[in-house]
């Protein structure tokens, strides 16, 4: 059963990336920087979704896209909402989720690595909120995953 969720979500490289956090964490931000260097490195960027979120499973793994509404927009803060190009939905290999500073765990328990979204196992990890090293730790996220957590391909 899709379930919508308040989040931003990218394909970077052939990977979704799910973005979480409250508002003005710098979802948005961080989901531009993404497409952005990957663009500038000739690879592929692509927003999925900004906002909202509708998740669901297919063929054991988790898919994204935005609601029809919502579809190839995103909000800059203090600019406001532009269209931009993007792909109509993605596989999620990666959850992001923006926390403040302070809570942050150094060395987080390895538990916390993963979350069940809808009965799915997804590799997640914690950035603080804002920090302009996000979009680096990502990709570098992004690199280490096994091939056996990265989504197929195909989702359009």
């Amino acid at each position: 059963m899709p379930k919508t969720i308040h989040a931003t979500l990218v394909q970077v490289y052939g990977q979704g990336v799910l973005l979480r956090g409250p508002s003005n964490s710098g979802k948005s931000s961080i989901a531009l920087r993404l497409i952005d260097e990957a663009e500038l490195a000739r690879a592929t960027g692509h927003l999925v979704a900004d906002d909202q979120v509708i998740i669901t499973s297919h063929d054991n793994h988790l898919v994204g896209e935005a609601p029809d509404n919502l579809f190839g927009q995103i909000e800059i803060r203090g600019v406001g909402i532009i269209n931009i190009e993007s792909r109509r939905n993605a596989a999620i290999d990666l959850v992001v989720d923006l926390v403040p500073h302070h809570d942050l765990e150094r060395m987080p328990d390895e538990n916390l690595n993963y979350e069940t979204i809808a009965g799915i196992k997804v590799r997640r990890i914690h950035i603080a909120e804002r920090n302009p090293d996000a979009s680096v730790i990502i990709r570098t996220i992004l690199k280490t995953l096994p091939q056996d957590e990265k989504n197929p391909m195909g989702f359009a």
